[in-house]
């Protein structure tokens, strides 16, 4: 079991990862907070301490799980981001 959790991890890990490099802009949900907001990565997207995806972002002194980041695609409006993020938490909450 605990080498299928790791494996998912590192499968979220490297999903994240290939849509998004160090510098790049997401949207961010920190808890506490209602809205999304748009800030960049510091880091790579990795597995803390075996049980959670994360990543560093900007403005924040820790780690934040990858659940709470959505990618913003170059293209892409970050409202359509914040959307999709907004979408996710409130199925995740449900």
């Amino acid at each position: 079991m605990k080498n299928q959790n790791i494996n998912n991890l590192k499968k979220q890990c490297d999903q994240f990862n290939t849509a998004c490099k160090i510098g790049d802009r997401i949207m961010f949900k920190r808890d506490g907070v209602d809205e999304p907001y748009e800030t960049r990565t510091r880091s790579e997207a990795y597995i803390l301490s075996g049980h959670s995806a994360v990543v560093l972002v900007d403005g924040v002194s820790g780690c934040y799980q990858l659940s709470h980041c959505e990618p913003i695609a170059e293209n892409q409006s970050p409202t359509v981001a914040a959307n999709t993020l907004k979408v996710r938490l409130s199925r995740m909450l449900a």
